[in-house]
């Protein structure tokens, strides 16, 4: 597995920019902050979205995105609301 991490003021594109990678496999976005709702502008049908509001949700949504081999990617946007 690897890991990368973006890092940007808030508005920079980190989340556009990270859904567009290329993966032979679909995009898992976990989404703490409703950020997610700027890619209604964009057309991103290999993203699934899911937005969690809770640690406990967010724990739960990342351990299934990784035992889906339906995904290549998995972004998480953003952890900073549970800090």
């Amino acid at each position: 597995m690897s890991v990368a991490m973006i890092v940007g003021e808030s508005g920079a594109g980190k989340t556009t920019n990270a859904t567009l990678a290329r993966t032979p496999k679909r995009i898992k976005l976990i989404c703490t902050d409703n950020s997610s709702i700027v890619l209604q502008n964009f057309d991103r049908p290999n993203v699934d979205i899911e937005n969690v509001s809770t640690v406990d949700a967010f724990m739960d949504a990342f351990h299934k995105s990784t035992e889906n081999s339906n995904y290549s990617l998995i972004v998480v946007d953003n952890l900073s609301d549970y800090f």
